[in-house]
C-alpha cells in the first residue's frame, strides 16, 4: 500500500449520476487484483476531509478505471475533474478475489455499482467459465452486459 498521485485521463457520464473515471498510473495499474480498491482524496484542500473508497473496475495498459455514483459533494467534485488533474490515492487496498482455486465455473452476482469490479475480475478468470447475474435496483441502472 502506498500513497501516490494518479493523473486523470477522462471523466465520462454513463447514466444519470453514474460516472466512469479513467486515470493514468503505470506504477499502480500493474499492482491491482480484482476486488481491490483505492481511497481517493478528491482535492488538495481539507474539504471534504475524508478520502472516498472506490473499487477498481478495470485496468487497461497503464490506466485504472473506476465507476462511481454521485452521492454527495465529494463525488460531485470528481465529476468536474479534467484530463491532467492529479488525484492523491492510497492503494492498493483489500485482499481482492481469489481466482486461483480449483474450479471450472465462477458465478458473478452483483447489483447496481456492485458490478464495478466485474470487468477486471473476468479478465483474471481467463481459462475459467463465468456466469453473470446482474440484479437491478428499484431504479434500474444497467451498467455492464455480456
Amino acid at each position: 500500500m502506498i500513497i501516490t498521485e494518479i493523473t486523470v485521463s477522462s471523466v465520462e457520464q454513463l447514466k444519470n449520476h453514474i460516472y466512469h473515471l479513467k486515470c493514468y498510473s503505470p506504477a499502480l495499474a500493474t499492482s491491482f487484483k480484482a476486488g481491490q480498491f483505492l481511497n481517493l482524496k478528491v482535492n488538495d484542500t481539507t474539504f471534504p476531509l475524508l478520502r472516498r473508497p472506490f473499487s477498481i473496475s478495470d485496468v487497461n495498459g497503464d490506466e485504472i478505471y473506476l465507476l462511481f455514483n454521485v452521492h454527495g459533494e465529494g463525488t460531485r467534485m470528481l465529476t468536474h475533474k479534467v484530463k491532467g488533474d492529479l488525484l492523491d490515492v492510497l492503494a492498493p487496498l483489500g485482499c481482492g478475489f481469489n481466482t486461483d482455486g480449483d474450479f471450472d465455473t465462477a458465478v458473478l452476482i452483483g447489483g447496481g455499482l456492485g458490478v464495478a469490479p466485474f470487468p477486471l475480475l473476468t479478465k483474471q478468470l481467463q481459462g475459467k467459465r463465468y456466469l453473470h447475474s446482474l440484479v437491478a435496483e428499484v431504479k434500474p441502472t444497467l451498467l455492464l452486459t455480456d
